[in-house]
């Protein structure tokens, strides 16, 4: 599946995840998830994931399963380093 990510202006660890080509202005959050993000800017155009990606900042399975169930996917990206 190819995706259109978003980042939240108000939460820069936010994201908004959409199949590439949507507006999203034209996707209907919830008014909890609305204020939460408020506006978002592009993060990254066109990106591949599917269901077997090993990604650090992104469930690739959870995006999918959220586009598939309601049009787009939220997730927080929390990257954390051990043992450096």
């Amino acid at each position: 599946m190819k995706i259109d990510v978003y980042q939240s202006a108000k939460k820069s660890d936010c994201f908004l995840s959409v199949p590439t080509g949507t507006d999203p202005c034209a996707i209907k959050v919830s008014a909890n998830e609305g204020k939460v993000y408020g506006e978002v800017r592009s993060f990254q155009k066109s990106l591949s994931i599917d269901t077997t990606d090993n990604r650090a900042a992104i469930d690739s399975s959870d995006v999918i399963d959220q586009i598939n169930e309601k049009g787009y996917a939220i997730q927080g990206a929390i990257v954390q380093f051990e043992g450096v």
